[in-house]
């Protein structure tokens, strides 16, 4: 479950900050591409993207060429939220003292009783 929101968010953070969402116009250029081949038998896939992506000139079809992926860029939402600086004061609270008679001692039994410069030593010969 915390994997997929993850991924939700994440998808979510791409999609909209970076070129990303271009990747969703491939099923338009495989469209276009098996329109061209209508017409021209001999078009490998190579001419094609040469055909429009390496200068391409202002044709019948120029709308839909301009709906392929990474043809326009697209502009990116970005922004900068600057918030003006507000000096927190917090309440002064009174300091309380307890004063006791007797000491109290804890026992610390997570710290092993051996000594611990014993696994620093240099490997011996059985």
């Amino acid at each position: 479950m915390k994997n997929s929101i993850v991924l939700l968010f994440l998808s979510a953070y791409l999609f909209s900050t970076t070129e990303l969402a271009q990747v969703l116009k491939i099923p338009v250029l495989i469209q276009h591409y098996a329109e061209h081949k209508q017409y021209e038998d001999q078009l490998s896939i190579i001419d094609y993207l040469v055909h429009h992506y390496a200068g391409h000139e202002k044709d019948a079809d120029w709308d839909t060429d301009m709906k392929l992926p990474f043809v326009k860029h697209i502009n990116l939402l970005q922004f900068t939220v600057c918030l003006p600086f507000t000096p927190v004061t917090l309440p002064k609270g009174e300091t309380v003292w307890i004063a006791s008679e007797t000491l109290i001692f804890y026992l610390n039994k997570e710290i092993p009783s051996y000594n611990l410069s014993a696994v620093w030593q240099p490997p011996q010969f059985v």
